[in-house]
């Protein structure tokens, strides 16, 4: 899988190597408009997996994961694991300077 996205990350690379500069900004206006999409559905995979903890618990107990005794444990976890997925959708899914450059539009 990593070696089909690093041929991926190459041939993209080498379109956009192709191109004249005033494309390339086209380009990136377009992917800062798809990035919001993706923060999106990132933040509702997230939403969905707090709200579905106690099945997602219960299957990786099935899985192996976790063992059945832990279970209990896990699902009473729910709120740092929210916290968790909260802080990686705020840093990384939409980023520290977007979140920079809202918060200097506000003030």
């Amino acid at each position: 899988m990593g070696t089909l996205l690093a041929i991926v990350a190459v041939a993209v690379m080498l379109i956009l190597l192709q191109q004249p500069v005033s494309e390339l900004e086209h380009i990136v206006a377009q992917a800062r408009r798809l990035k919001f999409i993706g923060a999106g559905l990132q933040a509702l995979a997230a939403f969905w997996i707090v709200l579905r903890w106690p099945l997602v618990a219960a299957r990786a107990a099935r899985k192996g994961v976790i063992r059945e005794h832990e279970v209990a444990t896990v699902v009473a976890a729910r709120q740092k694991v929210a916290a968790l997925l909260l802080a990686y959708v705020l840093l990384v899914a939409i980023g520290a300077g977007e979140l920079g450059r809202l918060a200097a539009a506000i003030f």
